[in-house]
């Protein structure tokens, strides 16, 4: 396993809360000023204070703990609450292409950086799958399953098999199944 795949190394690695602020601000300056970003950045509201301690408080818990995020908004399905936006290839990779640059401005050692870059592209991706799920049709038990963005729970089939893990008493869903 890697060195930063367990509790705390990843989150100290990182520069604790401090590390993942100034993560933070970097990809929202480079969302704010890269060109590539704009059809991602008209997706935030004009200000991104809410929106900056939302991924700040998330990526704590990404990456080793506190849970911030739980602790102060309550659990997340990241690709359901990401259904409202049209998040496709395009998307995803803008959102990506901001977060390697800011990963890239960090003081980290370059194994952290590998590391944070391919562990973010794991829910980037999966909010693109589920995204663009309501385009699909899926053959589950032998029946196929349009999955319509209208629907209450269109990636059900799609999380089959994920196993929760416990955290503090609660039940969250590994990040790595997603």
């Amino acid at each position: 396993m890697n060195e930063y795949g367990n509790a705390m190394n990843l989150y100290r690695a990182a520069g604790e809360l401090a590390g993942i602020t100034s993560l933070v601000d970097a990809f929202y300056a480079n969302m704010d000023t890269f060109p590539e970003a704009r059809v991602i950045r008209n997706m935030h509201p004009e200000d991104l204070t809410e929106s900056r301690k939302k991924l700040t408080y998330f990526l704590c818990g990404v990456l080793g703990d506190p849970w911030l995020y739980i602790d102060h908004y309550g659990e997340i399905n990241l690709p359901d609450f990401h259904r409202q936006f049209p998040i496709g290839t395009d998307e995803r990779d803008a959102w990506m292409y901001c977060m390697q640059h800011a990963i890239a401005a960090q003081p980290y050692e370059a194994s952290v950086k590998e590391y944070l870059v391919a562990r973010l592209s794991i829910p980037a991706e999966r909010i693109r799958l589920v995204n663009t799920a309501g385009n699909l049709t899926l053959a589950w038990r032998g029946t196929h399953l349009p999955l319509r963005p209208s629907s209450p729970t269109p990636h059900a089939p799609l999380m089959q098999g994920v196993m929760p893990r416990p955290c503090r008493g609660r039940v969250v869903k590994h990040l790595d199944s997603l």
